[in-house]
């Protein structure tokens, strides 16, 4: 577990990473995304601390690296006039929330 998604490692070697969810399909959806991997809490405790990444490359892998992974980085992916725009509104920052606050 400690082991799974090494994001430090990959963002620093310089790997092309993406992240996203599957909300509503599952219970994690990209608040929990980026709480994890900033955090690397699991329901478990905290497993491999040493590979958590900073809340803007978090933000970062679901954003911009995303659109750039599918090859639509010229259409979204971050906000630029004349691009797509797909916001989320958060009630607090996942990567200051305790585990109640990203169910």
């Amino acid at each position: 577990m400690a082991r799974l998604f090494p994001a430090r490692g990959w963002v620093d070697l310089g790997a092309q990473v993406s992240a996203g969810s599957d909300f509503p399909v599952g219970q994690f959806g990209a608040m929990r995304s980026v709480w994890g991997m900033t955090t690397r809490q699991t329901v478990i405790g905290v497993k491999g601390p040493e590979h958590a990444i900073s809340n803007d490359e978090a933000l970062a892998l679901h954003t911009a690296n995303a659109a750039r992974v599918t090859g639509e980085e010229m259409l979204l992916g971050t906000l630029t006039p004349g691009r797509l725009a797909d916001l989320t509104v958060w009630h607090r920052d996942p990567a200051q929330c305790p585990t109640s606050c990203v169910t």
